[in-house]
């Protein structure tokens, strides 16, 4: 054997890598790649928290243009179809709701469509439908936004009353319009759209009794704890739910609404932005 192949042997054993030496550059990539992710799925939660804060600040833009062009009207907070209606009189009716789904029949085949979101009535100042779905929300419906039911709700309830123009508004930087929420794509078993009704603005609070209504259940905390929401003088917020036990209802736990309305901190702060005229005299 040549002394030149020893040579060159012996300076391939030198250079390969010993098994512990590939454990510990091992070890260290590990230990970087735990470290970067989370900072990765950080800032993509970020942008996308961005991006949702933007859709909420151009639908409100497209509700202001909206009421500007009817008189100062709003559009109904609900989500009702707009136009003639195939049901019997006890169903709410109208022709102005912002999303046009209409209740979750069988016999409905476009509830919770890009057909309802355009038959909207904002639509004609809003034709872009990725303005209406949140990049964080992966339930498979078309939108993730709704209305606070005290901004132009058909009906009223607990003897207060809505807003039906925004010249009605008092404070405005403080009433909230647009809010992040969660709703279900999926037909029930007798064929009926869950999450999808007449009834489709947001009923977070019974405002005179001050506890959690059963609406609560649509309300999302996917953006770090929080969701986004909008205001009727224009500005967005990302707001940060305080108390673990809100979160647990929107997990569907609504037996406790009562319970958790106990002392509960973001009962107390989200009261005043979702509440109408009160005693409203005529």
């Amino acid at each position: 054997m040549s002394l030149s192949y020893l040579k060159q042997k012996s300076r391939l054993k030198t250079a390969a890598f010993t098994l512990l030496e590939l454990l510990v550059v091992i070890s260290i990539i590990s230990m970087l790649m735990s470290i970067i992710l989370p900072s990765l799925n950080r800032a993509r939660e970020a942008g996308k928290r961005a991006v949702c804060l933007s859709n909420a600040r151009q639908l409100t833009f497209a509700w202001t243009i909206y009421a500007s062009a009817n008189n100062d009207k709003m559009c109904a907070s609900d989500t009702c179809w707009n136009g003639p209606q195939p049901w019997p009189e006890n169903f709410i009716s109208g022709n102005n709701h912002w999303v046009s789904d209409g209740p979750g029949l069988p016999f409905n085949d476009f509830c919770g469509t890009e057909t309802s979101i355009q038959k909207g009535v904002l639509w004609p100042y809003l034709e872009q439908l990725d303005i209406y779905k949140c990049g964080s929300d992966t339930s498979g419906f078309v939108r993730s936004y709704g209305i606070s039911h005290a901004m132009g709700a058909i009906y009223n309830h607990n003897l207060e009353w809505n807003f039906y123009r925004t010249g009605e508004i008092t404070m405005p930087s403080q009433k909230m319009v647009f809010i992040d929420i969660e709703l279900s794509p999926y037909r029930t078993s007798q064929g009926e759209m869950n999450g999808c009704d007449a009834d489709g603005s947001v009923e977070t609070i019974n405002t005179y009794s001050n506890t959690w209504d059963g609406n609560l259940g649509d309300l999302t905390y996917r953006h770090n704890n929080g969701c986004n929401m909008s205001f009727a003088d224009g500005h967005v917020k990302h707001w940060k739910w305080m108390d673990n036990r809100t979160m647990e209802i929107m997990d569907d736990n609504l037996k406790k609404l009562e319970e958790y309305s106990i002392d509960n901190p973001d009962l107390t702060r989200l009261l005043p932005l979702i509440r109408g005229v009160r005693d409203r005299q005529f």
